[in-house]
């Protein structure tokens, strides 16, 4: 699973496959820049 670092915080969390997640921490809104596989 990939893992990312939040821009606004910096906070290192493991995330899906997914475009956007939300930062466990502070909330913010992340771009992964991960397509899901079933993107069409």
């Amino acid at each position: 699973m990939p893992k990312i670092n939040c821009p606004e915080c910096g906070f290192s969390f493991i995330v899906g496959m997914v475009e956007t997640v939300t930062c466990p921490m502070c909330s913010a809104e992340v771009q992964t820049g991960i397509e899901p596989e079933d993107a069409e």
